[in-house]
């Protein structure tokens, strides 16, 4: 009894150490504006710098991991680079000297702190003693609470007007605050809830899908709440949404492609109809229905060789390239609104604008290089995730750039940089062998005849 007692207690406390570790992941990744000038992204940022010094042995081991270091050369390279062309551009640009440096140093400084808080969460996780399982356990626990609150906004409209509110009072952003009073979308409580929001949210929704393939049969209804919620929040979602879970199972050879993407394909329309009809009851007709309908208008008319809503904006307006030789191959420096008063949205477009063919490259192999480390190592139905998060990245460059601070970006390198370590690093191979042990064994605990714990065939531990 004793020592049922502590593996109880030692369960319970896993358990306390994965809400923990959910809570600040949906802090960090969200940043939910709950009071004015209040960052919890900044926070913890500067709890990351302090942790960073503080665990400077962890911080070293993490740093100077040979996958992960190699990964920063890249960027270290990159940078480089983009001085060189920067300094070139100052020369030909001279009138637009300052935006050239000033976006030099919010890219380089933005990086920097990606990469600081990716360290430290992963730091976070060699304290808490998490394993791979219960690393991505988290990150789809802090997507479904968002997706709990996505759905009341959809369906009780004061729930929506509360967090809007609070968007619109306390984003530092006057674009945002304006979008957050809009009628339609804006469902869930995030810093922005576009489709940077939709981007995040198709990549937790593929998480938790690939958990579900794993094991969890809850983590179907998981996924299909995050997925909802991103695709009532930005049409795009449905891109990459697409590309993740064409990923996952057309290059999974071990798993009933055909019986998995039914349930999945069930589980969302259900999702769909049943949230269409509660609101259709509840608020009577929706701007945000005829909003994402139009969107489907739009897809369908491509298949159909017809070029209407965005997608006429997207060829027409927004793709365009320097006027020079030179402009092309090394960037500009900056964007074509600071460049030449012209906006685009497409991300491949705006990196050649201000990076340049050469630049544009290093990005493609800065996120080339993660994925192809992670996806070589990873086993099971974990061994796609990192190739469909890279597909889903490609899409969503047609639509907004990843490359920078955001939602999608901290989740990407986070994520990136605590599976290359958990794979590539001794601390957690070695904690990931402790984790696995007692499952092999498939040990059963009883208390009175009653089954009370069954660590074999779990996908998870815990929640």
């Amino acid at each position: 009894m004793v020592k049922l007692r502590a593996i109880k207690q030692k369960h319970l406390k896993q358990k306390r150490n994965l809400l923990v570790f959910s809570i600040i992941i949906f802090l960090i990744i969200f940043n939910p504006p709950i009071i004015k000038d209040i960052s919890f992204t900044k926070l913890f940022l500067i709890i990351a710098f302090g942790t960073c010094i503080i665990k400077n042995c962890l911080f070293e081991k993490i740093f100077f991991n040979r996958i992960i270091f190699n990964w920063i050369k890249i960027i270290l390279f990159f940078y480089a680079y983009y001085m060189l062309a920067m300094a070139v551009n100052m020369l030909i640009y001279s009138d637009h000297m300052w935006s050239i440096l000033i976006y030099y140093i919010s890219s380089a400084g933005q990086m920097g702190c990606l990469f600081i808080i990716g360290i430290y969460m992963t730091i976070m996780g060699i304290q808490l003693k998490l394993s791979e399982t219960e690393i991505l356990n988290s990150y789809v626990i802090a997507g479904l609470w968002q997706a709990i609150m996505g759905i009341a906004c959809f369906i009780f409209p004061p729930i929506k007007f509360f967090f809007n509110f609070l968007m619109a009072s306390n984003s530092n952003s006057e674009k945002i605050a304006h979008y957050a009073m809009q009628t339609h979308r804006n469902f869930g409580f995030a810093n922005q809830l576009y489709d940077g929001f939709g981007i995040t949210m198709s990549i937790l929704a593929i998480i938790a899908l690939v958990c579900a393939i794993k094991g969890k049969k809850k983590y179907y209804l998981y996924a299909a709440m995050i997925a909802f919620v991103a695709f009532i929040n930005a049409r795009s979602s449905i891109g990459f949404l697409a590309a993740g879970v064409f990923v996952v199972f057309i290059y999974n050879k071990r798993i009933d492609t055909s019986e998995i993407l039914g349930k999945v394909i069930i589980i969302v329309v259900g999702a769909i109809l049943t949230g269409y009809l509660i609101q259709s009851v509840l608020t009577g007709s929706s701007e945000s229905a005829v909003w994402i309908s139009t969107g489907l208008e739009e897809i369908i008319g491509i298949f159909r060789g017809q070029r209407i809503g965005y997608f006429d904006t997207l060829i027409n307006n927004f793709i365009f390239f320097p006027d020079t030789l030179l402009g092309n191959l090394i960037g500009t420096g900056a964007t074509p609104m600071v460049m030449i008063s012209k906006g685009t949205d497409v991300g491949y477009i705006l990196n050649l604008w201000q990076y340049g063919i050469i630049g544009s490259a290093f990005i493609f192999f800065f996120y080339a290089y993660p994925i192809r480390k992670w996806g070589k190592k990873a086993k099971g139905s974990i061994a796609n995730l990192p190739y469909a998060i890279g597909a889903m990245i490609l899409v969503y460059m047609v639509k907004l750039n990843c490359f920078g601070y955001g939602q999608a970006s901290v989740l990407v390198i986070c994520i990136f940089i605590m599976e290359i370590y958990l794979e590539y690093g001794m601390d957690f191979n070695k904690r990931k062998e402790e984790i696995e042990e007692p499952r092999d064994l498939q040990l059963r605990y009883y208390v009175k005849g009653e089954r009370i714990h069954d660590t074999s065939n779990e996908c998870f531990k815990t929640i």
